[in-house]
């Protein structure tokens, strides 16, 4: 499977081998996030395609939604309340599907809204109930067909919206279009090559199987191979900073009613819907499960599990004491995390695992420890992981796990450079000899080593 990309964020132009291990190191500031979020986006649009299509629709009936209850109140002014309305209309957006439900059904749902709504404007204007018009004056009358004509006009709409034939293909775009403008904030394309060609493509056996073109940061031309591009990955799971468990609304991701695009931390809001499932209870299950757990415990001394009475995690130390996550040293966060994902059955063959400078937090000691666990992933459980590092320690370790391991040839290491005319970046592919990233990363320690003599000569 090959990624490619060209001008997308700091990226001028990349192409990167996903083979089971693959490094990219780099500088701060060139572009290595981004190609974790690309991919993360592309394989999340087709996961959650039919979620994704869900909550679009939802928020759709929604606007709906809000237009008539905005429309019933311009008509009959103060009469009625915005708020009972939205509370009475709730019931109907909070139980149907969005996803084509049958005829019969749909109108079932559509009649139950159209009577809700009558009900609950018959309680506030009309003297006697709507169906059986007893008592009525002319103004309630007057009111009854106004009501009337707002109310089946915009069930209609919803109607039109609902029994519309799905289309894949726009789903996938729409998926993938939320997924990557919450990631970027709306600015994918690269600000400084405002010109040339932006594209994201995914390569499988040399043929395109997933493409899209951006212009003004808008998805255009999505071309995907469903069939082929469904079999590459279940899931992709990405980590990119361990206060994810510390802040509460670290992992918030939501809608806007009114454009139907999403708002939040995509990211966080996947990772913590997943650690969620390793409680206190929860034990490891399978090999990779318990080789994993026992290995980080015996690092941290200890375990970090999901409170479900408290909803917070929490750290056990290997003698009991429960400590508060907030109250949790930054590095023990890092490991937890990887530890929890393996109790809670993530780390599978099937999946994506993407790491986004785990050595943030971590002392070099710890660091070589987790690119032992990564070797450990990738080698005996055929698990697909790709990590963006500026660590010396980080990256060396995992060159040495993987000749230890033998996984040579599942392994990949790319070096991100930046154009000094351009200021974009490009990404080089240096397997066959990493030492020109070993020595972009040790200029840091000659400079110090001048610092050292200078202060001397002074």
């Amino acid at each position: 499977m090959q990624l490619r990309i060209e001008n997308i964020g700091p990226i001028g132009s990349a192409v990167i081998d996903l083979t089971g291990l693959t490094v990219i190191g780099g500088l701060n500031d060139t572009g290595k996030s981004t190609i974790g979020k690309s991919i993360f986006a592309v394989v999340k649009a087709i996961r959650n395609k039919e979620q994704e299509y869900t909550s679009v629709q939802r928020s759709r009936v929604n606007a709906i939604l809000s237009e008539l209850t905005s429309e019933l109140r311009n008509a009959l002014g103060p009469k009625i309340s915005p708020a009972s309305l939205i509370s009475a209309t709730r019931s109907f957006t909070g139980n149907s599907t969005f996803d084509q439900e049958t005829p019969e059904i749909l109108e079932k749902s559509l009649g139950h809204l159209k009577a809700v709504i009558l009900r609950e404007i018959g309680r506030r204007i009309f003297r006697q109930n709507i169906s059986r018009q007893i008592d009525t004056t002319d103004e309630v009358l007057a009111d009854e067909d106004t009501s009337l004509t707002i109310i089946d006009h915009h069930i209609q709409r919803i109607r039109v919206l609902l029994t519309a034939k799905k289309d894949n293909k726009s789903i996938y775009a729409n998926a993938f279009s939320n997924i990557m403008n919450s990631m970027f904030r709306g600015e994918i394309n690269n600000k400084r090559a405002k010109s040339s060609p932006s594209y994201i493509e995914i390569w499988d056996n040399n043929a395109k199987i997933f493409g899209t073109h951006f212009q003004d940061n808008i998805s255009k031309d999505f071309y995907i191979e469903e069939i082929t591009i469904s079999e590459l990955f279940d899931d992709v799971t990405l980590l990119e900073s361990p206060m994810v468990l510390t802040y509460e609304d670290a992992g918030t991701y939501y809608p806007d009613a009114s454009s139907g695009h999403y708002y939040g931390d995509y990211p966080a809001y996947d990772l913590m819907q997943k650690l969620q499932f390793a409680t206190k209870e929860l034990e490891a299950d399978n090999g990779l499960e318990r080789e994993i757990n026992e290995k980080i415990s015996e690092i941290i001394k200890g375990k970090i599990y999901f409170d479900l009475d408290e909803g917070e995690f929490i750290f056990s130390s290997i003698d009991e004491i429960q400590v508060k996550i907030t109250n949790t040293a930054s590095g023990v966060k890092t490991l937890g995390i990887m530890q929890m994902l393996a109790r809670a059955g993530v780390l599978t063959g099937t999946n994506l695992l993407i790491v986004d400078e785990p050595e943030v937090h971590l002392h070099p000691e710890w660091q070589i420890v987790y690119a032992e666990i990564i070797a450990i992933l990738v080698k005996k459980y055929n698990i697909y992981c790709l990590i963006s590092s500026h660590s010396p320690y980080f990256i060396q370790s995992i060159e040495a796990y993987s000749k230890l391991y033998n996984m040579q040839d599942l392994t990949k290491f790319y070096i991100t450079n930046k154009d000094k005319n351009t200021s974009n970046s490009n990404i080089e592919d240096i397997t066959s000899d990493p030492e020109p990233l070993y020595k972009l990363l040790a200029d840091p320690m000659k400079r110090i080593a001048f610092l050292r003599a200078k202060a001397q000569d002074e």
